[in-house]
């Protein structure tokens, strides 16, 4: 499933200077939120991958369930909504909503190195 991208902001009216500029600059921090999210991915996934180890603490998968529901919101709000879908799908294996935690881990990694090429 390919990304739609980050959302399109409305276009401006032609004979309003003020509104195009102001939705240019919106677009470019709009990209600018995307790219450091892309580029935080490696270590999320870092993190997660910490709290899912066997040698992690009791309280490990409750921890990757948290970094997943935040890395779910936080790549829904940018537009990467495969890393959006792939990442609930690990948090519904956790909260035992779903069977198949190797199958979830890996098509989360797959979803994020398609994001990391894009």
């Amino acid at each position: 499933m390919a990304d739609r991208g980050a959302p399109a902001a409305a276009p401006p009216a032609r004979d309003d200077p003020v509104a195009a500029a102001r939705a240019l600059a919106i677009a470019r921090a709009i990209d600018e939120i995307r790219a450091d999210m892309i580029a935080s991915l490696p270590a999320r996934m870092s993190e997660i991958d910490a709290a899912l180890a066997p040698s992690a603490e009791a309280e490990g998968a409750e921890r990757a369930r948290r970094l997943l529901h935040r890395l779910r919101g936080s790549a829904g709000s940018v537009g990467l909504l495969e890393v959006a879908e792939r990442a609930a799908r690990m948090e519904a294996v956790l909260d035992g909503r779903e069977a198949g935690i190797d199958g979830a881990l890996a098509g989360l990694r797959a979803a994020v190195g398609r994001a990391l090429g894009a």
